[in-house]
Order: structure tokens, then sequence, then C-alpha cells
């Protein structure tokens, strides 16, 4: 989903995926790379918590692959990510570099902290298109900029919802302090909700920087703006029904797409 993001990235800064298809292999492989490596560190680093959690799907878990096969993963991943990277551009190397580092240090600690872990993941899912756009030379593009701060505010919001399905398992094998833990399900439901509710507005942003309001595209946009007024009024109801919480994980991605194909729609 990454390297789709990196792509529609560039098509929304360009209007195009250029001539180039080993340009376009290398931007959808690396941020790819990058957060193969970074899931695999968090399985590791997490797998008492996913215990605790009840996550038998996680393959360290499960007992599906070793600690030692993960552990090759997130090495190989990172310098892979990050040496492809350097045949792009320097910017989308520099890119690819900072992330990976600051991935690092948020599966390590920065997720046990209120707020910043939420943010970094809305940040995983901004970056890849600016890092397209960047890739193709047009990072100053603000139809990009308003697509990375809709996908900032999704990732931040829907980040949150999973901390109140996590806290318990968080609290006892990690002493996690993270929002859901400090301020209780409740509280967090209404931030996360907040979230939803803002990216309806921020989906239509992208309007007034040259995407063309097509029929095909505004009827997606309102299609995904549909979703996260659902997602937003549900999850304030339901946000101890752990059942919810995590079928509304995939439809806010589900949403989130849906979204961006009717922007990128307007963008040729």
């Amino acid at each position: 989903m990454l390297g789709i993001a990196s792509l529609a990235g560039m098509v929304i800064a360009t209007g195009s995926l250029g001539t180039s298809y080993a340009l376009v292999a290398l931007i959808a492989l690396v941020p790819m790379l990058n957060e193969v490596a970074s899931f695999s560190l968090n399985d590791i680093l997490d797998v008492k918590t996913d215990r605790m959690n009840g996550k038998t799907d996680r393959p360290l878990v499960s007992g599906e692959i070793s600690e030692s096969a993960a552990w090759a993963i997130t090495i190989f991943g990172y310098a892979l990510s990050i040496a492809l990277a350097w045949f792009i551009n320097p910017l989308a190397f520099w890119i690819a570099l900072f992330f990976g580092i600051i991935s690092v240090f948020y599966n390590y600690r920065l997720k046990d902290y209120p707020l910043v872990g939420n943010a970094f993941i809305g940040l995983s899912m901004a970056v890849p298109f600016y890092f397209g756009a960047a890739s193709a030379g047009a990072q100053s593009s603000m139809s990009v900029i308003s697509v990375c701060i809709l996908a900032f505010v999704v990732g931040f919001g829907r980040e949150i919802a999973k901390t109140i399905q996590d806290a318990k398992g968080d609290f006892k094998a990690r002493g996690s302090r993270h929002i859901a833990i400090l301020i209780g399900s409740r509280a967090s439901a209404i931030i996360s909700a907040l979230c939803y509710f803002l990216a309806l507005p921020l989906t239509y942003l992208v309007y007034a920087y040259g995407i063309k309001p097509v029929p095909l595209s505004v009827a997606l946009v309102l299609a995904s703006n549909t979703a996260f007024f659902y997602l937003g009024a549900r999850i304030i109801i339901a946000h101890n029904d752990a059942e919810f919480l995590k079928s509304a994980r995939t439809l806010s991605l589900l949403a989130l797409g849906v979204g961006l194909a009717g922007i990128i729609a307007g963008a040729f």
C-alpha cells in the first residue's frame, strides 16, 4: 500500500507516472522495504505484548518464523531501502534514511509516549506521498502536500483507535503510557473521531490545488467521506467494542484508499 501511495504522490504532483519503468519500480520499492523492516522490528520487540493481546496471527507469536529470520528481514529491508533511494535523487535518499532512523526509535520507545507514537504513524502514512512527489522533482506540489495532511490526520486517528484496542497488553508488557492509558478509552475515542471528521473537509482541499472535480473523482471522495463520518460517529459509541475497533482500522484504510482513488482520477 505504501508503494502505491508513493506512486500516487508522483501522479498527483505531475499528472503521470513518467516514462521510466526503473524509476517507477524504485519509487514503489523504497517505502515498501522500509516499512517491511519497521514492521518486522516491531514484531520482534512486541512479541510479549502481542501474546498478551491475543494476536496469534503474528508470525513470531504463532512460531511461523524465527526471531533470527525476523532480524534478517529487518536489517535487509532497511539497508536495501536506503541503498535504492540513493539511485533516485539526493532528497529521496535523505527521506528514506531519516524515516528509517525515526522508525527504529519509534519501535524501541516512542510508541509508548502519549501522542508522539500516534503522530509517527500518521507521518508514516503521509511521507510516501511526499516521497513519490520528491522522487519526481515535484516536492513543492501543494496538491501532494494537502494529501499528506489528509493521510496524516487519518493515520493519527486510526492509531489512537489502536491504542484503545491494545491498552491492557501494552501497559502490562511494556509499561506503556500512551494516550488511551492516560485518559481512558472514551476520551481517546473522541480524539480519534475528531480526526475522522476532520478528514471530510480535507479530502476536498486538494481541489483548491489543481485536482479536477470530475464526476468520478467527486463520487469517490463522497463515498470516502461517508465512511469517515460513519467511523467518527461509531467509534464514540463503540469505543469498548474490540471487534469494531479491529474492523474500523481496515475500514479507515479502505476509506482513505477510495478517497485517494478519487483524487487520482482528477489528477490526469
